[in-house]
C-alpha cells in the first residue's frame, strides 16, 4: 500500500512538474511573438531579426491586432509572416521565406500572407510572396474574397496590376456578390477603376445583397469627391437604367426613393445628402444601402443616417472607423446616429447628381 502511495505522489510529481515546464514554455512563447509583433508593427527590422537569429520560430503564431490600409483589426491565429508583410516589411518577409515560414498558413479569416501584402499597398512583399508559392493569389478568405479584393481596397496601382496580369480574378465575386470593380469604385479610386476596366472588369455586374451597380455606387458612394468616377463608368458601357433590388434606378435614387417618407426634415446648419452606404457585420456580410445623410456642418464627424424601418441593416452591423451608434425606428423611418472618427462625407449633391443624369441621358438621346 505504501510502495502505491509512493508511485502516486512520484506521478503527481512528474506530471506538476512538467505542467509547470510547459506553462514556462507557453509564457516565453507568449513574450517572444509579444516582442516580434512590437518591433514589427514599428519596422525595428533589426530587432525582430535579431529574435529570429535566437531561435523565434518562423512559423509563430498567435493573436493580433494588424493594421492594413483597411483599418485595424483584432486577428486569431496571425502568423508572424502575416505581421511582417502587413507592415510592408520586404526584407523581414524575405528573412522569413528565406528560414521556411509557411505561405498557405491562413487566420481565422482565411487570410494568407499575401492577402495582407496586398492589404497593405506592399507590392514588393506581395511579390516575394509570389515567387515563393504562385499558388496563393489564387486562394479565396471564409468571406469569398480574392486577392484582387484585398489589393482594390487601399488602392495602389502595381498592386491591382500584378494581380490582373497573374489571375483571372476580375469579374470573380465573393459570397456577397462584390466584384474587385464594386469595391474600387466604392472608395472612388479612379485609377484602378480604369486599370479593372482594360483588363476585362464587367461595369454592370451588380452586387448581390442590394443590387447595386458600380454605376449606382459612383453616384452616391460616401467616398466619392466628384462625379468623374460616374462618367468614366458611363463611358465604358455601364447602363445608366438598371434597377437594384428594391426596383429603383440611379434617377430614382437621387428622387429620394426608398429613403422612407417619413424622415424627419432638417434643420439648422445641417447638411444633407442622399448615399450609398457600406456597412459590414461581425460575418463579413457587405450590404450596400440607400441612406438620407446628414451632417452638422459646425461638428462634421456627428453623422445621422435616415433609412426605411425595414431595411437590412442589424444592430451587429457598423461602419469602418465609427462609433456610439444608436438605432430608433420612428414613423417607419430607421435612424442612426454615430461619430465618425476622420470619415468626410464627400458625396456629390443631389443637384449635382441630377444634373449629370440630365446630361448623360441628353448625350444617349442625341447619340
Amino acid at each position: 500500500m505504501k510502495k502505491c502511495i509512493l508511485i502516486c505522489a512520484v506521478a503527481v510529481a512528474v506530471v506538476a512538474s512538467v505542467l509547470f515546464c510547459l506553462s514556462k514554455s507557453n509564457e516565453a512563447e507568449r513574450l517572444a511573438w509579444g516582442e516580434f509583433l512590437y518591433h514589427t508593427s514599428r519596422r525595428n527590422t533589426a530587432e525582430a531579426m535579431r529574435l529570429l537569429e535566437n531561435g523565434f520560430d518562423p512559423n509563430a503564431s498567435g493573436d493580433a491586432v494588424l493594421s492594413t490600409n483597411a483599418g485595424s483589426e483584432y486577428i486569431f491565429n496571425a502568423t508572424a509572416l502575416m505581421a511582417a508583410a502587413c507592415a510592408g516589411n520586404v526584407a523581414l518577409v524575405e528573412r522569413l521565406l528565406s528560414m521556411g515560414a509557411d505561405v498557405k498558413a491562413v487566420d481565422s479569416r482565411g487570410q494568407n500572407c499575401f492577402f495582407y501584402a496586398l492589404g497593405s499597398g506592399s507590392i514588393d512583399c506581395a511579390k516575394a510572396i509570389f515567387e515563393k508559392d504562385k499558388e496563393c493569389i489564387n486562394l479565396r478568405d471564409f468571406d469569398g474574397n480574392t486577392a484582387l479584393h484585398y489589393a482594390c481596397v487601399p488602392g495602389a496601382d502595381d498592386a491591382v496590376s500584378f494581380v490582373c496580369e497573374n489571375s483571372h480574378l476580375v469579374n470573380v465575386k465573393n459570397n456577397t456578390g462584390e466584384t474587385p470593380l464594386i469595391i474600387a469604385t466604392y472608395y472612388a479610386h479612379t485609377n484602378i477603376i480604369s486599370l479593372l476596366i482594360k483588363h476585362g472588369a464587367d461595369v454592370n455586374l451588380a452586387e448581390t445583397a442590394m443590387g447595386k451597380t458600380p454605376f449606382m455606387i459612383s453616384l452616391f458612394s460616401i467616398w466619392s469627391d466628384g462625379l468623374q468616377n460616374a462618367k468614366l463608368l458611363y463611358d465604358n458601357g455601364a447602363k445608366i437604367d438598371a434597377k437594384d433590388n428594391t426596383g429603383h434606378n440611379a434617377q430614382d435614387m437621387a428622387d429620394g426613393k426608398g429613403l422612407g417618407r417619413n424622415c424627419e426634415l432638417s434643420s439648422g446648419s445641417a447638411t444633407e445628402r442622399i448615399g450609398i452606404i457600406r456597412f459590414s457585420g461581425k460575418k463579413r456580410s457587405a450590404i450596400y444601402e440607400n441612406a438620407l445623410i446628414r451632417c452638422d456642418d459646425r461638428r462634421s464627424e456627428e453623422v445621422a443616417l435616415f433609412f426605411p424601418a425595414d431595411n437590412l441593416f442589424s444592430e451587429e452591423q457598423s461602419l469602418p472607423n465609427c462609433h456610439n451608434n444608436t438605432s430608433t425606428v420612428k414613423n417607419g423611418c430607421r435612424k442612426i446616429t454615430f461619430f465618425a472618427s476622420g470619415l468626410k462625407i464627400r458625396t456629390a449633391s443631389t443637384d449635382d447628381i441630377k444634373k449629370f443624369l440630365r446630361e448623360v441621358k441628353t448625350s444617349k438621346n442625341d447619340g
